[in-house]
């Protein structure tokens, strides 16, 4: 039997396994296992009550005639499961090729689930964002990871609370040099040419300005070790569910204000509109 560990949040399962389990040659309730966030929990989006092995079995046993022209009524083309006793000295000799076909069969598994608790939400964990990570020379560049294994939570709860319970329901933080990441790729990802463009793309520097002539300034960050320098600030949320949603309020209103028009339409173009976007109010709360 196998035995799983089971959290339920309000649209979906979390569950482990508690001795080794080698997912690939398993299916729950008829489906190939999901990985998550954490290396050793799994997903599935209703209550898991079928665990299955998948076995692969012979059929069509049979031994083949490799010279064909030796066929007569005492050495048959073929020697199947039923007569090869009656051919016995054949099969054993050079003159046949023993093959066969596979059959993927599933074997059921007795289950036994431990629920370890209920939380009344569906967390987003499965939310997913392209960053860079690691620096220097064995840097891989940016990739997508899951957000919720970049985040940083207290000692006190990286100590007391259990995961993936910490991860789903805990105050945590989204570290400035992350979120500088993640809302510039958005902005260039979404930014209406017709309006704007960037001019500075650096991990110290990322500008917008008019897409006209004069290419006035709208948008200006600066990211750099100098916490004076940096324009972006850690990102904290009382759970990662209320994280993402800060995320994409700033993402949708950020690219609200550079897709619209920032050129002065009584000037033809020479001057731009001050309407500067503050972001101090994404930090205040």
């Amino acid at each position: 039997n196998m035995k799983i560990k089971l959290l339920k949040t309000k649209d979906k399962y979390l569950y482990t396994f508690e001795r080794y389990c080698s997912i690939s040659d398993y299916l729950i309730n008829g489906k190939e296992i999901r990985k998550t966030f954490r290396n050793d929990w799994y997903v599935i989006d209703e209550y898991p009550k079928i665990f299955q092995k998948k076995e692969t079995i012979k059929i069509n046993e049979r031994w083949e005639l490799k010279n064909k022209e030796l066929y007569n009524e005492t050495i048959p083309l073929v020697v199947d499961e039923h007569s090869k006793e009656k051919y016995k000295n054949l099969v054993e000799s050079d003159l046949y090729n023993y093959t066969y076909n596979e059959k993927e069969v599933l074997n059921d598994i007795e289950l036994e689930v431990e629920e370890i608790g209920v939380i009344d939400d569906d967390v987003p964990f499965e939310h997913k964002e392209m960053i860079e990570t690691s620096y220097g020379w064995y840097s891989k560049g940016k990739e997508e990871v899951y957000l919720i294994n970049e985040i940083v939570f207290s000692l006190k709860d990286n100590c007391l609370t259990p995961s993936p319970i910490k991860e789903l329901t805990k105050p945590c933080m989204l570290c400035k040099d992350y979120l500088y990441q993640i809302l510039t790729d958005y902005i260039k990802r979404n930014i209406d040419l017709k309006y704007a463009k960037v001019k500075d793309d650096y991990n110290w520097k990322f500008t917008v300005v008019t897409n006209n002539q004069r290419q006035m300034c709208i948008l200006s960050w600066l990211n750099d070790d100098s916490d004076k320098k940096w324009t972006l600030k850690d990102l904290y949320a009382i759970n990662f569910k209320e994280l993402v949603k800060k995320l994409e309020r700033m993402e949708k209103e950020v690219i609200s204000y550079i897709n619209k028009d920032h050129v002065c339409p009584y000037c033809d173009g020479t001057g731009c509109i001050n309407d500067k976007f503050n972001i101090s109010k994404w930090f205040e709360e």
